[in-house]
C-alpha cells in the first residue's frame, strides 16, 4: 500500500469528523498526502514507483495529528471521528539496488563478457566484486529510503474503515 495513505498526516486525508447531529464537518485546509513517484532501476530495466509499505490483513497502524482544531473549526461539543478510504493496492513491492551496486553488476557482466581474460582472473575478480556488493548491501550508508511499489503493478484497491472514535471538546 502506499506509504503515504498509512503514516502521520497521509493517514487521516479521509478522516470523517461528524458533531452530535451527524453533520460531516469538513477539513478548513484540506488535509493532503501526496505519493510522490520515483523512477528506479529493477531487475535491469527502468520502473516507476512510489514510496510504500507492506500492510498485513489485520495488522494494526498507528498514526497521529499534532493538533486536530489546526484542520477543522471545533468548537466545545460531542464529536465521532471515523478514518474512511479506499486503500490502494499493488501487487509488486521491493527495495530497489543502490547506485553503487548497479555499477558493480555492470562490472561484473563486464569482466564475464572479456574474452582475452584468464578464467581465475575473471573468478577472482568476480569473488572480489560481489563482497564489494555485499559490503555496501550491508553497510549503514547504502541504507535507501524504504521499499517501492511498481505503479504498473496496481491490484486494486481495498475499503478501509477505522473504528469510532468519540470526543468531547469542552
Amino acid at each position: 500500500v502506499p506509504y503515504a495513505a498509512v503514516t502521520s498526516r497521509g493517514a487521516f486525508a479521509k478522516l470523517v469528523v461528524k458533531n452530535n447531529l451527524g453533520q460531516v464537518i469538513p477539513p478548513k485546509p484540506p488535509i493532503t498526502f501526496p505519493a510522490k513517484t520515483k523512477t528506479v532501476m529493477w531487475e535491469d530495466r527502468v520502473v516507476s514507483c512510489i514510496q510504500g509499505t507492506e500492510l498485513k490483513a489485520g495488522e494494526t497502524r498507528k498514526a497521529s495529528l499534532k493538533d486536530l482544531k489546526s484542520y477543522y473549526r471545533l468548537g466545545p461539543g460531542d464529536y465521532t471521528l471515523q478514518v474512511l478510504m479506499e486503500l490502494k493496492v499493488y501487487r509488486e513491492i521491493f527495495s530497489p539496488e543502490p547506485p553503487e551496486v548497479l555499477k558493480i553488476k555492470n562490472e561484473i557482466r563486464l569482466v564475464q563478457a572479456d574474452t582475452v581474460m584468464p578464467d581465475d582472473m575473471k573468478e577472482r575478480m568476480i569473488r572480489n566484486l560481489e563482497k564489494e556488493i555485499e559490503g555496501l548491501r550491508h553497510g549503514e550508508a547504502a541504507q535507501l529510503d524504504g521499499t517501492y511499489l511498481l505503479m504498473d503493478s496496481f491490484r486494486g484497491a481495498a475499503t478501509l474503515e477505522s473504528n469510532i472514535v468519540p470526543l468531547t471538546i469542552r
